[in-house]
């Protein structure tokens, strides 16, 4: 999914590392 490291550059590596519990936390941050 190439176009999340252009969404989330900077936690992208951090999303990598955790789970996707954590990846749809971070999304509806962005996107709430």
């Amino acid at each position: 999914m190439p176009f999340l490291e252009d969404i989330f550059p900077d936690v992208f590596p951090v999303i990598k590392q955790q789970s996707r519990t954590t990846f749809y936390f971070i999304f509806q941050i962005h996107f709430v």
